[in-house]
């Protein structure tokens, strides 16, 4: 009875310790939202395709740029489009946080102007201020723009039309590995040569 006992509740402690959370993430807060906005690479205009993705890092991602966030971000649940308006996103995200290795660990939202964060040229980081929580589930919303900073991201003014001006925030240009880089000057060089013969 004892044995069958213990089972039930480690059976139990297993079904809590995997129950689901839901996380509203945005950039609106309340009716003020903070636009993203394009690289200055990218013309700096209202982002109006990308990818968002709630999740935690594996290390400290202050002062790693934007070519090094994806190595180390590790994405709770689904990645979205940035579909709801030029410069605007909202959707829900939900995932198993207890007994993951997102329980208690810090919130962060990464932008990207791709399909998905790797396929991003340009990204933003936001820190939300607040962990995952372990049991039974997360109910923070997750916006960027309310509590919390940017870990990779400039604040610029951004205009939505019609004289709505807000803080945005602007996604930061991947800088190309110095290998990659090294071998495209390689290559030029080389057609250069070739074409003085």
């Amino acid at each position: 009875m004892k044995l069958s006992l213990s089972v039930l509740s480690g059976l139990a402690a297993l079904g809590l310790s995997a129950q689901a959370a839901t996380i509203t993430v945005t950039n609106v807060n309340g009716t003020t939202p903070a636009p993203l906005v394009n690289s200055a690479l990218s013309g700096g205009g209202l982002v109006n395709s990308g990818v968002f993705a709630i999740g935690t890092f594996s290390s400290d991602p202050a002062g790693v740029g934007a070519d090094g966030i994806g190595a180390i971000f590790q994405q709770f649940g689904d990645a979205f489009g940035t579909t709801v308006a030029p410069g605007i996103y909202q959707n829900s995200v939900t995932s198993t946080v207890g007994g993951s290795s997102f329980a208690d660990a810090k919130v962060y939202t990464v932008v990207g102007n791709g399909s998905t964060i790797a396929a991003s040229s340009a990204l933003a980081v936001w820190d939300h201020a607040f962990n995952f929580k372990s049991e039974p589930d997360a109910t923070d919303n997750a916006i960027l723009g309310g509590s919390g900073a940017a870990v990779l991201g400039n604040t610029v003014s951004a205009d939505l039309g019609g004289g709505a001006v807000f803080d945005g925030i602007q996604l930061v240009d991947k800088i190309p590995e110095p290998s990659s880089a090294l071998l495209g000057l390689l290559g030029l060089s080389f057609l250069a040569f070739r074409r003085r013969k």
